[in-house]
């Protein structure tokens, strides 16, 4: 029967989704989605599906405590402005939360992120290239043709996915939870517009007996419940 089945299968495509690490094993990762893990009797052993699939949602994880939301759905002219600022947990800015694409690194080394940026690209759009290149509108020009890029595509993609802002300042546990509850039953807050701390815990408690401290940690299951394996 597949209920006798359930856990060798599970134990097994956790420690396939481990990256072998001996800590790991036998724990549930999600390296590997477990949905695109199956086995091939032909090769007698799991593979993994690494098909490309259309992006059910966008995901922005940020981490802010003066935020009044812990999960709010943006639509794309917000998304941008939240890639734009690009706020990292320690409270500095990545535009597009990404420092490594060029233009990144040389508005960063200028000062010119967060609403500054901002600003700056407002400007580019108006014609203005000076702002974005911290003064030098051949450098603004530069750096714009590459960010519009990226900005187009975004713009695209947010304006056809549904976008969400996730706040971690919540806690580990419960910013799992957030995602989890995105991802397997999007309409528990209807259009999610601003969903604060206090309306998603009054939820998961009602729908599911969850409890959580102060610090966003399950408080509904023992420590010895939690050492169990």
């Amino acid at each position: 029967m597949l209920s006798d089945n359930e856990p060798i299968l599970e134990n097994v495509t956790a420690d396939f989704g481990g990256g072998g690490t001996i800590d790991k094993l036998g724990r549930i990762t999600h390296d590997y989605f477990p949905e695109r893990i199956f086995y091939d009797p032909t090769w007698g052993h799991l593979l993994y599906d690494r098909k490309s699939r259309p992006i059910a949602a966008n995901v922005f994880l940020e981490r802010n405590p003066s935020l009044d939301f812990c999960v709010k759905r943006v639509g794309s002219d917000e998304a941008l402005q939240w890639l734009l600022i690009g706020r990292t947990p320690g409270g500095k800015h990545e535009p597009l939360y990404n420092a490594y694409p060029d233009f990144s690194g040389l508005l960063m080394t200028n000062g010119v992120v967060g609403e500054k940026l901002v600003d700056a690209v407002r400007e580019a759009e108006r014609g203005d290239l000076g702002p974005l290149g911290n003064g030098d509108a051949t450098l603004g020009r530069a750096i714009y043709d590459k960010l519009k890029i990226q900005l187009d595509l975004w713009r695209e993609n947010c304006s056809q996915v549904p976008t969400y802002i996730v706040n971690g300042a919540a806690g580990l546990e419960m910013t799992q939870d957030m995602n989890w509850l995105l991802s397997e039953h999007p309409d528990a807050f209807g259009d999610w517009r601003k969903v604060t701390t206090v309306d998603f815990q009054r939820y998961m408690n009602e729908r599911y007996g969850v409890t959580y401290s102060g610090r966003g940690a399950w408080t509904h299951i023992s420590p010895a419940q939690r050492m169990a394996r």
